[in-house]
């Protein structure tokens, strides 16, 4: 539980309902992640990596969520700088 009394999987499925509308894709093969298509945001290499390591933590760390709900969450503070 977070400080406020929400879960962690509550979050996440919010950031899942926010970032519904906007394509992301994520490719740990070639380390890159683009958010917002070609309009969007591209990280590639290190910054790419990292995303996909953070994100593999989260999913291990609580188990009950999937890989793209977690990028979803990951991808919100990108989603907002496309606004």
């Amino acid at each position: 539980m977070t400080q406020e009394g929400t879960s962690m999987r509550e979050i996440i499925a919010a950031d899942v309902v926010y970032a519904s509308d906007v394509d992301i894709e994520v490719d740990s093969a070639m380390s890159t992640v683009s958010i917002g298509g070609a309009d969007g945001i591209f990280l590639q290499g290190h910054e790419a990596d990292d995303f996909v390591e953070r994100a593999r933590a989260l999913y291990e760390e609580l188990g009950d969520v999937t890989m793209p709900e977690v990028y979803a969450h990951l991808a919100k503070p990108y989603i907002d700088c496309l606004d």
